[in-house]
């Protein structure tokens, strides 16, 4: 998975980006590209599930390969309380879930920050989860 992750970050960076630029709802245009993505290459050997309900609550992207389960929270870069609120909301997540780690994509539309400033993946424990999160 994180090498599908910085590869994602790769077509995300050369290409993804503009696609996403064509939705009128600013946030759907970057969690389409995602999805449209992971199917593509998990296609035939897993399943992605959208907006996976939890209770009353739903996480983004649940993959489903082989045995294996990956949740993923994306989120839109608002302010500086984005990140913190996303790795709460994901721990919760993963907890209902039973899993011990997880990935939170974190897009930053903002222009005037560099490509170098927005790409990266950098791992947190938040309540006793682990986290990988991923800058585009």
């Amino acid at each position: 998975m994180a090498k599908l992750m910085v590869d994602w970050q790769k077509f995300w960076r050369e290409d993804g980006h503009l696609a996403a630029e064509g939705f009128g709802y600013r946030e759907a245009g970057p969690h389409l590209m995602l999805m449209a993505f992971l199917q593509r290459v998990i296609n035939g050997g897993g399943v992605i599930e959208r907006e996976y309900g939890l209770g009353r609550k739903a996480l983004d992207l649940l993959i489903r390969w082989k045995s294996d389960r990956h949740a993923i929270e994306v989120k839109i870069r608002r302010d500086s309380e984005t990140e913190s609120r996303a790795l709460e909301q994901l721990a919760g997540y993963l907890d209902k879930l039973g899993l011990g780690e997880g990935w939170l994509v974190l897009f930053d539309l903002r222009e005037s920050v560099s490509w170098q400033d927005k790409l990266f993946v950098r791992e947190a424990e938040y309540a006793g989860k682990h986290i990988r999160i991923v800058g585009c």
